[in-house]
């Protein structure tokens, strides 16, 4: 595909989906008292700006289904006492990894590296985002060993970074990031103001929360051994939980918010199957996952706020500081808010949200003046009832009409499970330039109108890319006819723009492999493809996905605990598309009743795999009516989109699914079952609860070598995964499949099977020959350029 318009897409979208957020100001955040006369200015500034951009943004589409993840990592390094610490070296760290980065950038792939939380983090992101072909997925894990083989090559011979949730030590006594304590920034008693990256941001927020609060942060989280709780004073035990995300760009704002709210529903689920948290502060928890750890370690709420006593009032504040709020800023998401075609269905979907949602009404009143639908106006309204945390001198007086700064500000710092994202300003601005332009010209040319301009951006694209499409994802390369030519040179001009309507996915625990990490990074990209074209309805009231969460952070929650779910979800709550009917076809589910929703508790098996009939608690079903699983229904989609290669694509994939089936099953642990039984089998390990430095260290040293597959754990992944050991591996094993290079063979009992994808292939009688003589010659490639020396940065 290398000078095809597809990679234009590509090159130009480095930032496309999950980069933007990681943007650092330059300027100087005000201090807590000085920003404090301009925190209504911003909020309400804040308003106006996405009320103008979406106005601007409102009907944009752009139809191609593209994607990316998120993998947080931190470093660690031997102390003099041969103990791991945490090495807090990130920012020099990163910034040599973008420097080599630069060095290889004409190379189809790469990285690119953001700055995290903690000084000891570092994030990263593949450069380009994932299409919407088959093709891409298995290139998901291989962009993952990628990242963390080219951490590995720039850290020293005492560090490493394994993808572990969270350092087990932070905050204990003796270690050298929890000396120096009670700094003027986080004022902890356990941990240093080092552990903060740098960056002025980063120390503002931690200042600032605190300040606003009136009193450090206070986080407990329950002892697995004994009473009492395991109690953290600082914003690092929250931010400095390391995680997996993922963010996809859908065709339109409806379906970009009726996806938002079936993750809603789903991140539970996968919260509890990829639980990773079992320890905290040196002390084995009663909890497997970060969520409420970090709900607490960003908690501004006063006193008066959470329910916790009086605070005085303070006009400069939101709701003058005292307005109830019922969660912290980071939380679960809390409130529906789908496109809704009438009356009747906003009424069925403000019955479903029957949980207290936080709301200012001055703001709500305002975008509904504006003309913003109820649902999402109500949405813009809960996000505005925080403060902006931090104010860059540089970023006070903005023009409202051009600008996202303000609302970023707040957006950016609701750290929900689900972000719903608008279109990037720069597709806001240019479609706002085309509508002037086209009204200047319909003056003089009757024959031009707004809508034709605006095709320019809106253009109908052939239907087999489209993202609710089965034609986009059955193709499993980029040179399946038509796949390659116009449509994708006018979408890469779109692309140009921006990023569009988006949904980032943020409940996932990070795991300890790259097998892994992509095997929840590619179900939740699949169940969303399942979920868009076939239209489920996972819609269950608010405060049963509420309770599913709080089951979800449960020690072995897998194994231990049942989840409310929706056995109906396959119901057609959406009317019917005829053929041609494009607006119909694009139309998200309606909001159902909430009597008609047949809600069970099920197991995690029951949920993933299916619900098995004639069982004491579902005898009375039909088994019709039983809920088939969500990895059926992936697989069913799959097998409808009547891919080229579907053996192949099924082979290859089949790996991942039967990672998180096996999980949810109990056949194979989660992460955090597997950490704490290392722990406990450890033989210093006291049967207290407590690690020593020695479990610590032993832990994390395995932590590394099975994450860069030094040492096989079929225990941890099954034994079908294939975890390459990555010191070991040559570049050429993590170069992405370009499927223009290869020819595929025919399925050998289908006669009448589609033509093949890629460059026509004389007849190959003897089954394969000319395709392995292909592949080897593409192995070699003996008209590229040499490649440098490793010295020079690992090429792959």
């Amino acid at each position: 595909m290398r000078g095809s318009p597809a990679l234009s897409i590509v090159c130009l979208a480095v930032h496309l989906i999950v980069s933007q957020a990681a943007i650092l100001r330059v300027g100087n955040p005000l201090q807590w008292h000085t920003s404090k006369p301009f925190l209504q200015h911003v909020r309400l500034s804040g308003v106006e700006q996405f009320i103008n951009h979406y106005k601007r943004c409102e009907g944009s589409e752009l139809p191609l289904f593209v994607w990316g993840d998120e993998i947080e990592y931190g470093v660690f390094r031997r102390n003099d006492q041969q103990h791991f610490d945490l090495a807090l070296n990130a920012t020099q760290i990163r910034e040599t990894l973008t420097h080599l980065e630069k060095k290889c950038a004409d190379l189809p792939i790469g990285c690119e590296w953001q700055p995290e939380y903690g000084s000891w983090m570092v994030e990263a992101v593949p450069r380009s985002p994932f299409g919407s072909y088959v093709s891409d997925l298995p290139n998901v894990e291989k962009s993952m060993q990628l990242r963390r083989k080219r951490l590995h090559y720039v850290l020293g011979d005492k560090e490493i970074a394994p993808t572990t949730s969270i350092f087990p030590m932070l905050g204990v006594e003796g270690y050298e990031h929890s000396g120096d304590v009670r700094g003027g920034v986080a004022q902890s008693a356990l941990v240093s103001d080092r552990v903060i990256n740098p960056h002025p941001r980063f120390a503002a927020l931690t200042r600032n929360i605190r300040q606003r609060r009136g009193s450090n942060v206070d986080i407990k989280v329950p002892r697995a051994c004994g009473d009492g709780s395991i109690e953290m004073d600082a914003m690092a035990f929250g931010m400095g939980c390391c995680c997996l995300q993922v963010t996809m760009q859908v065709r339109n704002e409806a379906m970009s918010r009726y996806l938002h709210d079936q993750l809603l529903v789903l991140a539970p689920i996968l919260q509890a199957l990829s639980a990773a948290t079992p320890f905290m502060k040196g002390e084995l928890a009663a909890t497997d996952t970060r969520w409420d750890t970090i709900s607490q370690a960003v908690d501004d709420r006063t006193a008066a706020e959470r329910g916790a006593g009086a605070s005085p009032a303070d006009p400069a504040l939101a709701g003058d500081g005292v307005r109830p709020l019922h969660r912290s800023r980071y939380s679960s998401s809390c409130l529906y808010f789908a496109q809704v075609l009438d009356e009747g269905d906003a009424a069925r979907l403000a019955a479903l949200n029957d949980v207290p949602v936080d709301v200012d009404e001055a703001v709500r009143q305002r975008a509904l003046d504006r003309g913003l639908d109820r649902p999402l106006a109500t949405h813009l309204a809960h996000l505005f009832t925080r403060d902006p945390l931090v104010i860059f001198d540089d970023a006070i007086a903005l023009d409202n009409a051009t600008t996202l700064d303000h609302f970023e500000n707040i957006q950016s710092t609701n750290w929900r499970s689900l972000r719903w994202k608008p279109p990037a300003l720069r597709l806001g601005l240019a479609r706002a330039a085309a509508t002037t332009a086209a009204s200047e010209k319909q003056g003089a040319d009757n024959d031009r109108s707004t809508e034709d301009v605006e095709e320019g951006l809106d253009v109908d694209f052939d239907h087999n890319i489209l993202v609710e499409d089965r034609g986009d994802f059955c193709e499993t390369s980029r040179t399946a006819e038509g796949g390659d030519g116009a449509d994708i040179a006018a979408d890469a001009d779109l692309q140009q723009l921006g990023p569009g309507w988006r949904v980032e996915f943020r409940p996932l625990e990070v795991q300890l492999t790259d097998f892994e990490n992509a095997a929840f990074a590619i179900f939740t990209v699949l169940l969303s493809r399942c979920v868009l074209a076939q239209r489920h309805n996972f819609y269950l009231p608010m405060s049963l996905v509420e309770e599913n969460l709080r089951r979800a952070q449960l020690r072995d929650a897998v194994l231990t605990q049942k989840f409310f779910f929706r056995r109906n979800c396959l119901s057609a709550d959406a009317p019917e598309a005829a053929p041609g009917d494009e607006a119909a076809a694009h139309t998200s589910p309606r909001p159902p009743r909430r009597e008609d929703v047949d809600i069970a508790e099920l197991s995690l098996d029951e949920i993933l795999n299916g619900e098995k009939p004639s069982q004491p608690h579902n005898a009375h079903v039909p088994p019709a009516r039983l809920f088939p699983g969500l990895v059926p229904l992936v697989q069913r989609y799959m097998d409808s989109v009547g891919c080229v290669d579907s053996l192949a694509v099924s082979a290859a994939l089949a790996p991942y699914l039967d990672l998180l089936s096996d999980r949810a099953a109990g056949k194979l642990p989660t992460t955090a079952h597997y950490l704490r039984d290392l722990v406990q089998r450890h033989p210093q390990y006291r049967g207290d609860g407590r690690l020593t430095a020695a479990i610590a260290d032993d832990l994390l040293s395995h932590c590394d070598d099975v994450g860069m597959g030094r040492v096989a754990a079929p225990a941890l992944y099954g034994a079908r995964a294939k975890v390459k050991n990555l010191d070991e591996v040559d570049d050429e094993d993590l170069m992405f499949s370009d499927s223009t290079c290869f020819m595929r063979p025919q399925p050998a009992a289908a006669t009448d099977a589609p033509a093949i994808v890629g460059p026509a292939a004389p007849a190959d009688e003897s089954g394969g020959f000319l395709v392995r003589a292909v592949r080897e010659l593409w192995r070699r490639r003996p008209w590229r350029r040499p490649r440098q020396s490793p010295s020079d940065y690992l090429r792959f």
